[in-house]
């Protein structure tokens, strides 16, 4: 729930726990800081979110127990959460400012731009696997010291070694500078995600569409909607069928994966998705033989059981199927030259339409609905 408090708002709330312990943080108070702020928020009804934030805690206060004592630094804490918190720019800014700003002379030294990287960076590369990657493969810390070096060369304009409010406020609203940086790692797409380690991490592709969208079934209420809950515990018993998770790291890696792949279509935000354009989206993702593909994706889509599919219903069919593949390969939407999923589903459909439609009767029979999908040129 931090996005929804400025970050000065989120540091008083963490400070009342931490001056109980001179400015630290043992794991209990860690603990009880954070239901307080959820609690304020209206707390969590769903388990599953419950389950999530003790692992999320858990690993939080890890990052910063380097010592493994038990008990973390309120300024470290409340430095490296910033980069979770809302506000604008200068919000955020003086927030980050006053932090480090210990003896009150208005100034930032090079040592504590350096803590205060080193903060945020430990955040980022446990939010986003991604991010020591991308850093080349340096520790929090080296990065820190980089970047810090970096900052003071782009916005200590007097050079006189030390930023001023003024000064460090510039450098973080830049766009071409050392702060451009910063922030493009925090909003980045992981780049372990792929199809193929989706596949991996959700064991779909062990299994026919058929048989995952039997299992999946299971989750769907009497209307054929899933609701968040189910699609989790839905998952859960795939993998769990299918011999577990095998590291933390993939654990985390599925609860990413799955949370985006929820919302690609809940697209009006109120919790739940329909089994039938969530199943023929993770189709992709799914094992077995193109003609096992083929069998399901038409069947799902021949509503009234008549043996062909309509141009609206081919369009709707690949609009769910390319919404998965751009979230889950983010490189198909730039070699599609940056088109919505909707508008590629609909020129694909159409283009289906005027090359398989032999006798142009508006409908495509499962005959000609093969002919296309086995096209060599045809890319699940």
């Amino acid at each position: 729930r931090l996005d929804r408090y400025t970050p000065k708002q989120a540091f008083e709330m963490l400070a009342l726990e931490a001056d109980r312990n001179d400015g630290c943080f043992d794991k209990i108070g860690f603990f009880r800081a954070f239901k307080s702020i959820v609690k304020a928020q209206g707390g969590l009804n769903d388990k599953d979110e419950q389950d999530r934030l003790i692992v999320v805690l858990h690993r939080l206060f890890r990052i910063f127990d380097q010592d493994g004592n038990g008990f973390v630094d309120f300024e470290e804490v409340a430095s490296g959460l910033s980069v979770l918190c809302s506000g604008d720019k200068e919000t955020k800014a003086q927030a980050a400012f006053d932090l480090y700003d210990y003896d009150g002379d208005g100034f930032i030294s090079l040592s504590e731009m350096e803590r205060y990287l080193r903060s945020i960076f430990l955040i980022m590369y446990e939010a986003q696997p991604n991010t020591r990657a991308r850093a080349g493969g340096v520790s929090p810390e080296e990065l820190a010291e980089i970047t810090a070096e970096q900052v003071f060369v782009d916005a200590d304009l007097n050079g006189d070694g030390k930023l001023s409010l003024e000064e460090f406020s510039k450098w973080y609203s830049k766009d071409n500078s050392s702060a451009a940086a910063v922030k493009g790692m925090a909003q980045s797409v992981p780049d372990w995600i792929s199809l193929d380690e989706v596949r991996r991490l959700t064991k779909l592709g062990k299994y026919t569409p058929q048989e995952a969208f039997d299992r999946l079934a299971r989750a769907a209420n009497a209307e054929s909607y899933v609701n968040k809950r189910s699609f989790f515990v839905a998952f859960n018993d795939i993998i769990e069928e299918s011999g577990g998770i095998e590291s933390e790291e993939d654990q985390d890696k599925l609860v990413l994966v799955l949370n985006r792949l929820f919302d690609l279509f809940d697209v009006d935000n109120n919790g739940v998705v329909d089994f039938q354009e969530m199943a023929s989206g993770l189709s992709v993702l799914c094992g077995g033989s193109r003609d096992d593909k083929l069998a399901n994706a038409f069947a799902l889509y021949d509503y009234d059981g008549d043996g062909f599919i309509s141009l609206d219903e081919m369009t709707h069919y690949l609009s769910c199927v390319f919404k998965v593949m751009f979230q889950m390969q983010p490189s198909t939407q730039q070699k599609m030259g940056g088109v919505s999923a909707e508008e590629l589903a609909l020129a694909t459909a159409q283009q289906v339409f005027v090359d398989y439609d032999l006798n142009q009767d508006g409908k495509l029979s499962f005959d000609e609905f093969k002919e296309w999908y086995t096209q060599e040129n045809t890319q699940e």
